[in-house]
């Protein structure tokens, strides 16, 4: 519920503030006024879109504030600034807010101006209405959302499995071919180094036997090398212990004896791997052919050449196995399209029954407003699967048959902006019926009265004073009952000269004050007659 409002330095207006009745709250003026503007910076504060032109053309800042009770009865005061440069800042509490935040926090507040009456002319705002007069008792719309999210959350991942399918089978003959040349030659890890390093053996075999055997003879023959040391050794032994630095000299001796004994027993076992074999030059010769092959190919190192057969190996065998998975998400959404189109058609079926009660109630709340005779019907035009949207399986509209001999035409062809208004008051009763919280709602409504007059002002007047028992309605309004009804009365003037800029004035209306403002309504200037009958007027709201 809406209980005050302040604003400073919005269109016309420099400075007002307004404390509303729990009840009913009318704001009356002359046209141009600024009464609109009020509404407009109730609008800033409940989280419409902001623009630098609201911002009155004196002023460097505008401000709105309001406080507001909830539900619970906890009171919250919140405000919206707004530079005349367009930047806006939102508050809570005096914590820092987002405007989607503050939209949070005034979502029982409905403001109906001429853009609602417009918006009633579409279709999803009627079937809205419907959705919410049955809501309380069903949850066919939740289980059929629920169902489409569902159906379309498998359906992506079954697009997305097929356009990776799609992709990797563009992938797959190459991978597969990839595959079947490398098997072909079959290299092992480490083959390629191995085969250089025995390459210059067995290139150079003849040369190497050669000089082993030269080597091999020049230090183990008769009369060679080693023998020559192993005298030598002999040699110094026998005059050990007669100098220590002799004796050092011949174990260094000695040790290079047993050194070279070694190095000989190492160099005829290398001469036994050296064969001049000319099959295996030219195996290895092949062979190295053939991995060079398929590093040109396919690496251009070995180790890439077995990254690729790796990877092809597993997405060979990942899609062997994605087919059947592909088959089971296949299978999955069919089921989840099954179960979407069951809950499509239980809701159509409740919206169908629920329709009629719905227009029912409709026209027969329309009598009381001067539309005696209108009817309505609920058109149901099945869509095609692939176009069902968040809303249903269907586009459903509103239509309307002004007189029983009259042709039933959509809504947005034949209504009136004076109908307009008035089904728009019938369907916000209509909705706070089944409202569970409705003594915390705010129904306003910008001249409601629209294109009406005399006995159906006065239906009108009654409807509002109605719904105001149910929950809180504020009224900017051109219609004298209409202001006659309500608890508490605003006026809006316009004050200024032809040289400044003119300036919105509002202050609350009571007593002989009001008597003025409404006979002023009623005839357009006050006289005897237009008092009596201003008089009479808020005497009979008293008694009603």
């Amino acid at each position: 519920m809406l209980d005050e409002l302040h604003v400073r330095g919005i269109a016309l207006i420099d400075e007002a503030g307004l404390e509303f009745s729990p009840s009913m709250t009318v704001l009356t003026g002359e046209t141009g006024a600024g009464k609109t503007a009020l509404l407009e910076a109730l609008g800033l504060v409940s989280g419409a879109r902001a623009t630098a032109k609201a911002v009155r053309d004196d002023a460097e800042e505008a401000e709105v504030q309001a406080r507001i009770i909830s539900a619970d009865d906890e009171e919250h005061v919140l405000c919206r600034r707004l530079t005349a440069q367009g930047r806006s800042r939102c508050t809570v509490d005096g914590q820092m807010v987002s405007v989607g935040e503050l939209a949070a926090f005034t979502e029982d507040i409905r403001i109906h101006g001429q853009h609602e009456q417009v918006a009633l002319l579409q279709p999803a705002v009627q079937l809205d209405y419907l959705d919410a007069w049955i809501q309380p008792d069903y949850g066919h719309l939740e289980a059929y959302r629920s169902a489409r999210e569902d159906y379309l959350a498998l359906a992506e991942r079954l697009q997305r499995m097929e356009d990776d399918s799609a992709a990797a089978a563009r992938d797959l003959e190459f991978l597969r071919f990839s595959a079947s040349e490398i098997d072909k030659v079959d290299p092992q890890e480490g083959e390629y180094e191995q085969l250089q390093a025995d390459l210059p053996r067995l290139q150079h075999a003849e040369e190497l036997t050669s000089a082993l055997e030269t080597a091999l003879s020049d230090l183990g023959d008769d009369d060679a090398a080693a023998d020559l040391v192993s005298q030598a050794v002999l040699s110094l032994q026998r005059l050990e212990g007669i100098d220590p630095a002799l004796d050092e000299l011949c174990a260094r001796l000695s040790s290079l004896e047993t050194d070279l004994a070694d190095f000989n027993r190492d160099l005829r076992a290398y001469r036994e791997t050296v064969e001049f074999d000319t099959d295996a030059l030219s195996r290895t010769l092949t062979r190295l052919d053939e991995l060079s092959g398929l590093m040109k190919r396919f690496g251009p190192s070995m180790e890439q050449v077995f990254e690729l057969r790796e990877r092809a190996r597993r997405v060979l065998e990942e899609a062997d196995g994605s087919g059947e998975e592909l088959s089971q998400v296949r299978e999955e959404v069919e089921l989840a399209k099954e179960k979407l189109q069951q809950a499509g058609e239980s809701l159509t079926k409740v919206r169908q029954e629920a329709g009629e009660r719905f227009c029912s109630e409709l026209a027969s709340s329309l009598a009381d407003l001067a539309m005696e005779g209108a009817s309505f019907e609920f058109s149901f035009e099945e869509l095609p699967f692939e176009r069902w949207t968040a809303d249903g399986p269907n586009r459903v509209e509103l239509f309307y048959r002004p007189a029983p001999t009259a042709k039933l035409r959509p809504l947005s062809h034949i209504a009136s902006g004076g109908e307009l208004s008035r089904i728009l008051l019938a369907l916000e009763c209509m909705h706070l019926s089944t409202s569970t919280d409705a003594q915390s709602e705010t129904l306003v409504f910008d001249e409601v009265d629209q294109g009406i007059g005399g006995a159906t002002g006065t239906a009108v007047a009654a409807r509002l004073s109605e719904l105001a028992k149910a929950a809180q309605v504020i009224v900017v309004t051109h219609l004298p009952q209409v202001a006659a009804a309500a608890d508490r009365h605003y006026v809006v003037i316009k004050e200024g000269s032809d040289d400044s800029l003119p300036i919105t004035d509002v202050h609350r209306v009571e007593g002989e004050e009001r008597v003025h403002e409404i006979a002023r309504m009623l005839a357009g200037d006050i006289n005897d007659t237009s008092l009596t009958h201003a008089r009479n007027l808020l005497t009979a709201s008293d008694e009603a």
